[in-house]
């Protein structure tokens, strides 16, 4: 197997609904479930440019609270301590709440 870059990782997470920007229609969901999963552990190990903290962090943030049972399923301890590590972080909290609110919409069509 190739090794996963945080390139990689962050690509995955877009195509699962992480957003990078103004709201616009998701394209059809790409990313599988163990690509995500592997996603949250590299970045989890490697940190993030300081640009996509906040989307991240929003993604993560709304992805356990709107789809409890899919996040503790499909991320467990690794989305929460990445969640943790990230909220450690200064983020722009108005920043995040847009951001989340683009995520749960893009979620949606996954969970």
């Amino acid at each position: 197997m190739l090794p996963f870059c945080l390139v990689d990782a962050t690509m995955v997470l877009m195509a699962a609904g992480m957003p990078d920007g103004a709201i616009r229609p998701l394209p059809v969901p790409t990313a599988g479930r163990d690509a995500i999963r592997r996603a949250v552990m590299e970045i989890l190990a490697q940190g993030l440019e300081p640009r996509l903290r906040e989307p991240v962090y929003a993604w993560l943030a709304a992805f356990r609270h709107h789809f409890p049972g899919a996040f503790a399923r499909e991320l467990g301890s690794t989305g929460d301590a990445l969640l943790a590590k990230l909220a450690a972080e200064t983020l722009d909290r108005n920043r995040c709440l847009k951001l989340r609110r683009i995520a749960v919409e893009n979620l949606a069509r996954l969970f």
